[in-house]
């Protein structure tokens, strides 16, 4: 019986030696340390984000007349630059005021945005060669620019056909890839300035799925990428979090260790015949012993 305990307690501990090994993940762009890791020195306290424009890009182009006037008095209600009318005959209540207050006290149709803004800007694609075709203006040359040099450049070309025009441009296709723990998607840049921690809470689950201290940021070129390795559980290390992440960036999240299904069938499988055997030894053994008595 010595030796057959034995055979069993080395059958459980091999059997605790691949539980083990099961809980090795398929971990993607390994790197135990940072590569061109001074790529990532751009923080969002100390620089705005340098994108520029560049082709095929869609950007969201609204225009407004008086300095942007309809932004902060959408309804005119406060008639900026106005004088109010003395006969307060003229005064409505209500959108019939609002109505009447916008066709007899401003200058007309300059006073209204140039484009749709009432609900989601007009969007336009800056082609190959770094044109965007807009209304009224025709060819504009968009590469290379920051949404405050676009902006700029079109209200001085507005100038021609409104009053004191205001540019709003946005980007529209900007993005990220997320890889990983968080699932495989890719995540649009809502503005220029998103950081990493930022990237992670829209996300969701960090703390769930996710292993904080094993992160990487993944930058082009990408016949030499940068990567960087960031770790969230000690405050020391936070400030490798607010780094402001760049489009076409990937984020890759280790996930936290689990059992691997696959290979805890595999270990059923070669346990469950020996089990039997043994069941069966066993059996045979008591069977002798009973009838040596």
């Amino acid at each position: 019986m010595n030796h057959f305990n034995r055979f069993i307690y080395i059958l459980m501990l091999s059997g605790l030696l691949f539980s083990c090994k099961g809980l090795k993940q398929n971990v993607l762009f390994a790197s135990e340390e940072s590569i061109n890791a001074d790529k990532f020195k751009l923080s969002l306290d100390e620089t705005i984000s340098t994108y520029k424009i560049q082709p095929l890009d869609r950007v969201a182009i609204s225009v407004f007349t008086n300095d942007g006037e309809r932004l902060v008095d959408p309804n005119k209600e406060f008639e900026i630059g106005k004088e109010l009318p003395t006969d307060p005959s003229t005064h409505s209540s209500g959108s019939q005021g609002n109505q009447l207050s916008m066709q007899e006290y401003t200058n007309g149709k300059e006073n209204f945005s140039i484009l749709a803004n009432s609900q989601s800007p007009t969007s336009y694609l800056v082609d190959e060669k770094g044109f965007a075709q807009l209304p009224l203006i025709g060819n504009i040359e968009l590469v290379g620019k920051t949404l405050e040099e676009a902006n700029t450049l079109l209200a001085k070309n507005y100038e021609k056909f409104y009053e004191k025009p205001f540019v709003v441009t946005q980007y529209l296709n900007k993005r990220i890839v997320l890889m990983g723990a968080l699932g495989d998607r890719v995540l649009p840049l809502r503005n220029e300035t998103m950081t990493l921690t930022e990237i992670l809470a829209l996300a969701g689950n960090v703390q769930m799925k996710a292993k904080p201290d094993k992160i990487r940021l993944i930058r082009g070129p990408w016949d030499n990428p940068s990567v960087k390795l960031i770790d969230l559980t000690t405050i020391a290390s936070f400030k490798d979090a607010n780094v402001i992440v760049e489009p076409n960036d990937i984020i890759y999240v280790e996930s936290r260790r689990k059992l691997n299904p696959e290979l805890i069938q595999d270990i059923n499988a070669m346990i469950t015949p020996i089990a039997t055997l043994t069941t069966l030894a066993l059996t045979l053994l008591l069977f002798v012993r009973e009838l040596d008595k």
